[in-house]
């Protein structure tokens, strides 16, 4: 199953979707702001294709539904609609665009932001002075986004930053380090610290526990554990005093433990890329994938590599590619992984084994595998256009057994 595309034409600096609304960063550092919704169903009118109304609305304004809610029975009919839409060029440029323009305003931070992350209606974006913030205000009759460029945090270069549910950042500082911001006051101890100083290129979360991959060294799973019983605090042998005093104030008490390098995790020696995202971590060896699953059942902060891991699958691919890697994801959908020349999405339709090869020279590319509504999507950034790629295989896929990408899990409501 290949994916839906739609491409904006245009030179832009970067792309975020976040509750309705698509927000596009130029190099003339102007943040300009669109009603997504709306821009899709101009799309629908424009092509004609009302009867594919609900396929598109799945696989650009809400997936998450069809993980939910959607019947058994009329999944196929679905499916169909998406291959006939996957066929489909879909292109707006600028003008198409300006029709639903809800905001443009100068860039809110004082430079371009090396990377953005939004969480709880605040937009996070670090640059080469460290990590800036800026307030979305939603109210419907006086949208706005609100800055005073003041700095939250300036220890070096942010160079990429993720957000956790939490309310946890993991700031990758290049060889300065690994980060971890603590946002409101809901955590004892204090907001900032670092997790370790060795090289972070990119970071992502296996639940609680921060994964950091590097190109310059061995990536590596920082372990934390939640303190939340008498018997953690004994074996741990912390001071109960302390930990009674944050349960008290209702706050949460995260112990960092362990850090366990890719060579532990693995057991390879030399140096290529590993990264992690929920329950799945793998590593990059040119013409294969090896994956295993993350056990966090059984991860604790004294856990050792064997303890928090599961065998060791070969996912082999079809093509040897023989760049160096830069960068990498994991989503519901499957794993990305950015070469010098492309973007690879490597994914499983049914019991097969696809790759989706992009080949550009890629500026920017963004996922979003925590948001309630776009976890099928992902951003693509190149000189001339942004490309906006929907990927559905996943809800059809068997969630317990694939090797791709991340196990959804349906909510207890």
């Amino acid at each position: 199953m290949q994916p839906v595309v739609l491409t904006i034409c245009g030179d832009y600096w970067d792309s975020f979707i976040y509750k309705g609304r698509l927000y596009l960063w130029g190099y003339n550092e102007e943040l300009t702001i669109y009603n997504w919704d709306e821009l899709i169903d101009y799309l629908i009118m424009r092509y004609s294709l009302e009867q594919y109304r609900e396929a598109i609305d799945f696989s650009f304004k809400d997936g998450r539904i069809y993980y939910e809610k959607y019947p058994e029975d009329k999944r196929p009919y679905l499916k169909d609609q998406i291959i006939y839409l996957s066929q489909f060029a879909f292109e707006l440029n600028r003008d198409d665009l300006a029709n639903f323009q809800c905001l443009s305003i100068s860039n809110p931070f004082p430079e371009l932001a090396t990377d953005i992350e939004v969480f709880n209606d605040v937009i996070y974006g670090g640059t080469d002075d460290g990590l800036f913030e800026a307030l979305i205000d939603q109210n419907p009759f006086n949208f706005k986004v609100i800055s005073n460029k003041q700095k939250i945090w300036g220890e070096t270069e942010v160079v990429r930053l993720k957000a956790n549910y939490g309310g946890r950042l993991a700031l990758s500082t290049g060889p300065d380090g690994l980060f971890e911001l603590r946002l409101g006051d809901k955590y004892f101890g204090p907001n900032s610290f670092q997790v370790s100083n060795k090289h972070s290129s990119f970071a992502d979360w296996n639940y609680s526990n921060i994964y950091s991959s590097s190109d310059d060294g061995l990536s590596f799973l920082a372990l934390f554990e939640k303190i939340d019983t008498v018997e953690k605090v004994e074996k741990r042998q912390l001071n109960l005093d302390l930990i009674k005093s944050a349960w008290d104030k209702k706050e949460t008490f995260l112990e960092m433990g362990n850090v366990l390098s890719q060579k532990d995790l693995f057991n390879v020696n030399g140096h290529t890329m590993s990264w992690g995202n929920g329950n799945k971590i793998y590593l990059w060896d040119k013409n294969k994938v090896l994956k295993t699953d993350f056990l966090q059942y059984k991860a604790h902060a004294d856990s050792s590599s064997n303890d928090v891991i599961d065998k060791i699958e070969v996912i082999n691919l079809k093509s040897n590619y023989a760049q160096e890697i830069i960068s990498a994801g994991v989503t519901y959908f499957g794993i990305l992984v950015e070469l010098e020349d492309r973007l690879l999405i490597i994914y499983e339709s049914g019991k097969e084994t696809m790759t989706y090869d992009l080949k550009l020279e890629v500026t920017k590319w963004r996922a979003f595998p925590r948001s309630v509504k776009y976890e099928n999507q992902v951003h693509v950034v190149s000189e001339k256009s942004i490309k906006i790629l929907s990927f559905n295989n996943d809800y059809f896929n068997d969630q317990k057994n694939k090797r791709l990408g991340m196990r959804f899990f349906k909510s207890s409501k």
